[in-house]
Formats: structure tokens, sequence, C-alpha cells
């Protein structure tokens, strides 16, 4: 019981830190794209906060 409790915390936990390396890689993407994209910048800015916002 306690090992099957420890082993759930543990994929818990991964799967925790993968959602917000997700995040945080798609929003390093994202300010890339804005960077190199100046025509782009307004909706690319839009964009980013709306994912922010949801995320």
């Amino acid at each position: 019981m306690i090992a099957t409790f420890w082993r759930w915390c543990f994929v818990n936990n991964i799967g925790k830190m993968l959602s917000n390396f997700l995040k945080l890689l798609y929003r390093f993407l994202n300010d890339l794209y804005v960077v190199y994209t100046p025509s782009n910048w307004g909706n690319a800015r839009q964009l980013n906060f709306k994912a922010v916002s949801v995320a």
C-alpha cells in the first residue's frame, strides 16, 4: 500500500514537472517567434498572453 502511494506520488510529480517544462518551452519558443517576426509583433504578443492566461 505504501509502495503504491509512493509510486503514485512519483508519477504525479514527473507529470507535473513535464507539463511545467512543456509550458516553459512553449513560452520560450513563442518569444523567439515574436523576436524574429517583427511584423507579427502585436499578434504574437496577444497569442502569447492568451496562452499564458489559459495555462
